[in-house]
């Protein structure tokens, strides 16, 4: 379980967390964005600004993922990686 984890879209300065899980699918694994922030980002796609702190060692790890949304009906990764691990 990471720390301060957060989820923002810098367009907007939205916290784009999902509210009923706080992002948590499988132990380690944690969701940027889901379909109920389609409304949230724009067709064209945001930057999404992710940030998460390791528990134990303090390490702070900040990615920047570019998402669409809008009017589309799911939200699509288009930049960024799929998997951020810490060191």
């Amino acid at each position: 379980m990471v720390k301060n984890y957060s989820v923002v879209n810098k367009r907007t300065k939205e916290s784009l967390v999902p509210a009923n899980q706080q992002g948590i699918n499988d132990a380690g694994y944690y969701t940027i964005v889901n379909d109920g922030s389609l409304k949230k980002l724009s067709t064209e796609g945001d930057e999404i600004v992710v940030s998460a702190k390791h528990p134990t060692t303090g390490q702070t790890k900040i990615t920047t993922y570019k998402i669409s949304g809008g009017c589309n009906c799911h939200v699509m990764r288009i930049s960024g990686p799929q998997v951020i691990t810490f060191d």
